[in-house]
């Protein structure tokens, strides 16, 4: 009996198995058929092509110019070349492009203009532009006409004679003020000095002293007007420079230096 069920179960099993592998391959053919081979495909399809961008830059380009009207017809006594007169163009406006030059500046001095293509400048410091203020304050001073029966040392008074005499008067200006330098400039260790205008009288008084180029201090501008009011009265002129003017106008620059002396030039 064990081996009748046993018989039984076999041919069961056998059906069921049969019956799954119809049903399995009927289900290939309906997908076969009904495009069940492209949903496959899909998924051994390549991937699509990188995406590309071009950037393209335009340029505009000015139309050339226009070129110029011809010149118009040479005539010949009373008739043109042509035989007939020349008919009317209309006008032609040419566009002349502007210059572009290098800037240029003048620097305009009083005897004198300097003018420079670049408008740099080579730097200054502090005591040189006092010294071409006081420069530019002598030489506007020196432009200036004296009166008449007064010299000035350099421009109208010449010759040996007022050289001497002005000699003597600058040796004996520096070897005061080496003798009574100014204990104030010495103390804080100034140096430089103003330009001075001194007139000196025919008979040696001092007419009048003006300072017309300041100093980078007022003590050393007072120190030198003190020396020369103090060492007045002067020398007077030999009679020879007595008959040429009655007084002389002299311009120098007074140097104070750290060795406690003095120079006039």
């Amino acid at each position: 009996m064990q081996s009748a069920l046993f018989r039984t179960h076999r041919v069961s099993s056998r059906r069921i198995l049969t019956l799954a592998l119809a049903l399995s391959v009927l289900l290939h053919l309906v997908l076969l058929l009904t495009g069940g081979m492209n949903w496959v495909k899909s998924f051994h399809a390549p991937p699509p092509p990188p995406l590309m961008v071009r950037i393209e830059t335009f340029v505009q380009v000015a139309p050339p110019p226009s070129p110029p009207p011809p010149p118009p017809e040479r005539e010949t006594g009373r008739t043109t070349t042509t035989g007939s007169p020349p008919a009317a163009r209309p006008a032609h406006k040419t566009t002349i492009p502007p210059v572009r030059g290098t800037a240029r500046h003048t620097v305009m001095l009083p005897d004198r203009a300097y003018s420079a293509d670049h408008p740099a400048a080579p730097a200054l410091s502090m005591a040189n532009l006092l010294s071409q203020a006081g420069t530019y304050a002598e030489q506007t001073d020196l432009a200036n006409t004296p009166p008449p029966g007064r010299l000035v040392y350099g421009i109208t008074a010449r010759g040996a004679g007022w050289s001497q005499y002005i000699d003597d008067w600058v040796n004996k200006m520096e070897r005061i003020g080496a003798l009574n330098f100014p204990e104030e400039v010495r103390r804080q260790g100034l140096t430089g000095g103003p330009t001075l205008s001194v007139i000196i009288r025919a008979d040696g008084s001092l007419e009048s002293l003006r300072i017309i180029g300041k100093s980078t201090s007022p003590l050393l501008d007072a120190a030198a007007d003190k020396l020369v009011r103090s060492a007045a009265p002067f020398a007077a002129f030999p009679p020879e420079l007595a008959r040429q003017a009655r007084s002389i106008e002299i311009r120098r620059k007074w140097t104070f230096t750290t060795d406690d002396d003095l120079t006039v030039k």
